[in-house]
């Protein structure tokens, strides 16, 4: 039976395997099918395999136990020749590999059209050399984020790579550090933003905030944000938040009235110079972002999603999809290892997927859920 999925679908190796009983994908095999079969079980089981046999596309050690693994979950076993399961891939068992990618394919087409540059970084993956582009993930380094992105290179290290952010970074030194993580991508590439909260106002689709730095180091305002050196309001609402510029800061609004900036720059205070410096780090990261033409911008930011107004504003300063979620996000440790889910996903198996975000999958990769916008430049 020929392959449905576009992962294995595509490889005539694994269409071999599907037909050929001497085609069987077993140790000591090496090349793109087995690449694939790896990213499978990475993507299905979180498996654990070994940088060097990931590097190499190798059948080695810790890819046979990940399979061995995969088929003893699933009770794959041909009874007319054999008792328990084994540690090769042959029929059975890349159908069963073919089936939970159709799935999972499937399931990003069922997403819509935010799921569509998520539908790219995956399905794409076939084709990418390692000298492609890369998902490159912008890290606090507190735990268990920290943690999480060092799961998310171990997986593949080949296309994953980080760029983290201390504690206490002031906003030009973090701009310096979006730059380096644009460039890791590259054309083509993803950069996922997983650093600080976000908070969407209940009032207003142009209010909130959401973090590019840890700590509250770099905090990006929508459009009522109190600004450095704004004067309290008389009658506030809850605890103050300073931040350091906002989204709108640059916007001109219908005369007679002028831009925040515009202001600043005629007004020469201490708190302006420090406005039009915090703006001008903002507007680095969103200069560097226009010189890559990437597959689309994570924001694992909590809710920030549900601020459409300002995910809009930012999709069309960076000229990039953006990608954000409307519930929190969550980070949680079980057994040593950190996943990242969506708040309120109970534990669950990869076939209980778009159900739950709380698989293994959360251990290597950033949720896929219908829980998410994308809005395009």
């Amino acid at each position: 039976m020929a392959l449905k999925s576009k992962w294995f679908g595509d490889n005539q190796r694994c269409q071999e395997c599907s037909r050929v009983d001497a085609k069987h994908i077993l140790t000591s095999d090496s090349g793109l099918h087995v690449f694939l079969v790896q990213e499978a079980l990475i993507l299905i089981d979180g498996a654990r395999i070994d940088t060097a046999e990931l590097d190499q596309w190798r059948y080695g050690p810790s890819t046979a136990a990940a399979v061995l693994r995969y088929k003893q979950a699933r009770d794959i076993v041909n009874r007319s020749y054999q008792q328990k399961a084994d540690d090769i891939v042959g029929k059975m068992t890349i159908a069963s590999l073919d089936d939970s990618m159709y799935v999972l394919e499937s399931g990003i087409v069922l997403l819509g059209g935010a799921a569509l540059q998520l539908g790219r970084i995956l399905l794409a993956s076939p084709k990418l050399q390692l000298s492609g582009p890369k998902l490159v993930v912008i890290t606090e380094t507190a735990q268990p984020w920290s943690k999480w992105a060092n799961q998310f290179v171990a997986a593949n290290p080949a296309r994953h790579a980080k760029v983290p952010i201390p504690n206490g970074t002031t906003p030009a030194t973090i701009a310096q550090a979006f730059k380096r993580a644009i460039g890791l991508a590259g054309a083509g590439g993803t950069v996922i933003i997983s650093v600080g909260h976000g908070i969407p106002s209940d009032a207003s689709r142009d209010d909130g905030r959401f973090d590019l730095g840890p700590a509250g180091s770099f905090k990006v305002g929508g459009r009522n944000a109190l600004l450095v050196g704004d004067p309290p309001p008389s009658h506030p609402t809850g605890p103050l938040v300073f931040h350091e510029t906002q989204v709108f800061y640059a916007d001109s609004p219908p005369p007679p009235y002028r831009s925040r900036k515009a202001d600043d720059q005629d007004g020469g205070t201490p708190a302006a110079k420090k406005r039009l410096a915090n703006w001008q780090a903002y507007d680095d990261i969103a200069a560097a972002f226009k010189t890559q033409r990437l597959a689309a911008i994570v924001m694992l930011t909590c809710r920030i999603a549900s601020a459409t107004g300002i995910i809009r504003r930012v999709a069309q300063q960076w000229a990039n999809p953006v990608l954000g979620y409307t519930r929190k996000i969550v980070g949680h440790e079980i057994d040593g290892r950190v996943r990242v889910f969506l708040q309120g996903d109970p534990p669950g198996s990869f076939y209980q997927w778009p159900k739950t975000t709380n698989t293994p999958a959360a251990e290597t990769f950033f949720p896929i859920s219908r829980d998410s916008v994308q809005v395009s430049p």
